[in-house]
């Protein structure tokens, strides 16, 4: 096997891997992408290679970034992430760490320390086309959502 095919067979696998981790079957993920199905067997099975514009698809489409499908250096085990490895977002009087990575598809899975008036930012929070979960274990959270501020408080327990 050539150093060429050697990258399209590792590609192809690493492409197979985020479509089961998504729970995707073959079948969705080429319609999400706008490929065919035969192109996406052919290139989870190393017999062909994707363009820029195909990788982008199936990178969007798996909810991950195109360099996850090239670079085999970043692992992720299924349903583990090490708290050494999380990355962490830093926000006003408030601690936010990431419990998990894509490929999630469009949900986001964080969790968090606000001290009293901590928040976010001033600037808008935005997930693009991602959902977040949020569960209150001690206090109360208040958020303001969407352009019309929508004020929601969260008790201890609640979740939204």
């Amino acid at each position: 096997m050539n150093l060429q095919e050697s990258a399209e067979t590792e590609l192809g696998r690493r492409v197979a891997s985020f479509r089961e981790l998504s729970g995707l079957s073959l079948r969705a993920l080429a319609a999400a992408a706008g490929v065919s199905s035969s192109f996406l067997s052919q290139l989870e099975n190393g017999r062909t290679n994707a363009s820029v514009a195909s990788l982008r698809k199936i990178a969007d489409a798996l909810g991950v970034a195109p360099a996850q499908l090239l670079d085999d250096t970043t692992v992720h085990t299924r349903g583990v992430l090490r708290a050494a490895d999380r990355p962490s977002l830093p926000l006003e009087g408030a601690e936010k760490y990431v419990l998990s990575l894509p490929p999630l598809r469009n949900l986001e899975v964080y969790a968090g320390r606000f001290e009293p008036g901590g928040s976010t930012g001033s600037d808008a929070y935005v997930h693009g086309n991602s959902q977040e979960l949020f569960l209150v274990t001690s206090g109360e959270v208040v958020f303001e959502l969407g352009r019309i501020a929508t004020r929601c408080v969260l008790m201890t327990r609640s979740s939204f």
